[in-house]
Parts: C-alpha cells; sequence; structure tokens
C-alpha cells in the first residue's frame, strides 16, 4: 500500500445548490482518493478577483 498523506483541500460552488455541489465533491473525493478527516462549517463569501452575481 502507498504512503498516507495528509491533505488540505479549500473547495468552493457558486452555481446552483452550492451545499449539495460541495457535498457530493465530498463523496466523490472519498470515492476516488480517501478519508475525509475533518469538514469545516460552510460559508457564503463573496467573489474575489472577478465580479460576479452568484456568492460563494
Amino acid at each position: 500500500m502507498g504512503k498516507e498523506h495528509t491533505v488540505f483541500l479549500a473547495l468552493g460552488s457558486n452555481l446552483g445548490d452550492k451545499q449539495k455541489n460541495m457535498l457530493t465533491a465530498c463523496e466523490e473525493i472519498e470515492e476516488r482518493i480517501g478519508t475525509i478527516v475533518s469538514l469545516s462549517a460552510f460559508y457564503i463569501t463573496k467573489p474575489e478577483g472577478f465580479v460576479s452575481e452568484n456568492l460563494f
């Protein structure tokens, strides 16, 4: 078996059902890459570096 690695990911979504998109992404990560040990709360933020009507 390969060596374990600790990885920190910052994910975002600004289209459709944002929370569902994020949970689906987490499911895909667990299926394809490995165990997710911890998740933060969901945060709503304005776009940075570009203009968009959609919040993240």
